[in-house]
């Protein structure tokens, strides 16, 4: 049987063209999310829903979770998007203290320090606001950083 959706007045049967009539700021429910199989229409959605908006109606999986070198909770979670397992770490700013969700390069890691660290391609040293300090190797000095901002 066809799966049918009534959305603003409108029958749906095709969910991968809902996403291109949706305005900024609107929400999906997540069964419609999973009737999504397009990756571009699934983008759209993402995008004018909101990332935040988007995160908080999958079905998140803890992974791991830690606290960062200045008392900020970091959290790993995994969900299903279109039969793949993707990863996403729930990070809190420094300076504002605001919550955000960023999708680590490494999809394959279980750990939060691991996806927090290949979102700079290097191994942290110590990490304060949007300026990241990296053990770099030049001579035997234990106290040479590089600075990546």
């Amino acid at each position: 049987m066809e799966k049918i959706l009534y959305v603003e007045g409108q029958w749906w049967t095709n969910f991968n063209q809902l996403p291109y009539m949706m305005k900024k700021g609107d929400l999906l429910p997540r069964d419609v999310i999973k009737e999504i199989t397009n990756l571009e229409a699934l983008r759209i959605a993402k995008e004018k829903m909101g990332n935040d908006n988007y995160i908080k109606i999958m079905d998140l999986v803890l992974i791991s979770k830690d606290v960062d070198s200045l008392g900020n909770e970091m959290v790993l979670y995994k969900y299903n998007e279109i039969d793949t397992e993707v990863h996403v770490l729930k990070v809190i700013c420094p300076s504002t203290k605001r919550e955000y969700y960023i999708y680590p390069p490494n999809q394959t890691t279980n750990d939060v320090f691991e996806a927090k660290e290949s979102t700079f391609s290097k191994k942290i040293k110590y990490r304060h606001g949007d300026v990241g300090l990296h053990k770099r190797n030049v001579g035997d000095n234990e106290n040479n950083y590089e600075i990546e901002t």
